[in-house]
């Protein structure tokens, strides 16, 4: 029974019992009504990072892609495919399927949803002063078991130069396409109706996505999901959010691999 149903006159005990019913309800001053962009914004996100999850990661890759395409091919080489492959999904449900949404769907532009590098120049100070604060949390975490028993991520990063690079690269598609869809889709498709709390509901999803990692780490993805939203919101661009996770991950990784004795095999 409704609420207004539960409201109509009635005399006698159950009368009185309906309406005491009725008080006790709970009423919202103002109940949100969802827009279109929206709803499609919160279930696509959904959608999308389901089915990262289930076909774009390397459990996936190593028991259906590789048996078929890679057989016989050394574990160092399939796992380095592995990895692009993984950016590669990323940037499909992460960046391209969101971009033909905005375009097609909600019809407008890329730039509306952060993809604007104009006047972007200025804020480099903001980006390098917290990449200066995040050095010595970096070098303290690359001091950790944890942290060194995880990363680099590619067991085999430290063979050479040139293999820890072409490893890289993967790692900066991943975070493009990652930053594009939190700080990018998330934030600026939700904000029209949530304002900066857009912000903080993107943040959920986004610090849920590091459990498994370090525990600092999937706290630490609180706050960062946080700052980096703010920003993208606040200077309409989510570029330099690219630069400075990019930075970051592979600040860790060589720290990593110099905790481990490893840095110099990247040379020898």
């Amino acid at each position: 029974m409704s609420p207004a149903e539960l409201e109509q006159p009635e005399t006698g005990w159950k009368g009185r019992a309906r309406r005491a019913l009725v008080e006790a309800l709970p009423r919202p001053a103002n109940t949100p009504t969802l827009d279109r962009q929206t709803l499609v914004v919160l279930l696509s996100s959904v959608v999308l990072l389901a089915l990262l999850w289930y076909y774009g990661r390397l459990p996936f890759f190593r028991e259906v892609i590789a048996p078929r395409f890679l057989a016989g091919a050394e574990e160092r080489v399939s796992e380095l495919w592995g990895y692009y492959f993984l950016a590669g999904v990323s940037i499909l449900t992460r960046m391209l399927l969101p971009l033909t949404i905005i375009v097609l769907v909600f019809r407008k532009r890329p730039r509306d949803f952060g993809y604007r590098v104009a006047g972007t120049k200025g804020l480099l100070y903001i980006y390098l002063g917290l990449l200066g604060i995040m050095l010595p949390v970096l070098f303290y975490a690359s001091s950790l078991q944890s942290f060194q028993e995880r990363y680099p991520l590619y067991d085999w990063a430290h063979e050479s130069l040139l293999v820890f690079f072409v490893y890289e690269l993967s790692y900066i598609l991943v975070f493009l396409s990652g930053e594009s869809f939190w700080r990018g889709f998330m934030v600026f498709g939700l904000a029209p109706k949530f304002g900066l709390y857009a912000v903080f509901i993107m943040a959920i999803p986004y610090s849920m996505v590091h459990f498994g990692k370090p525990f600092p780490e999937a706290l630490g993805a609180i706050l960062t999901g946080v700052v980096l939203g703010f920003l993208a919101l606040k200077h309409r661009s989510f570029w330099l959010g690219i630069a400075l996770h990019s930075t970051i991950g592979f600040t860790m990784d060589v720290l990593c691999l110099w905790r481990k004795g490893q840095l110099w095999d990247l040379w020898f």
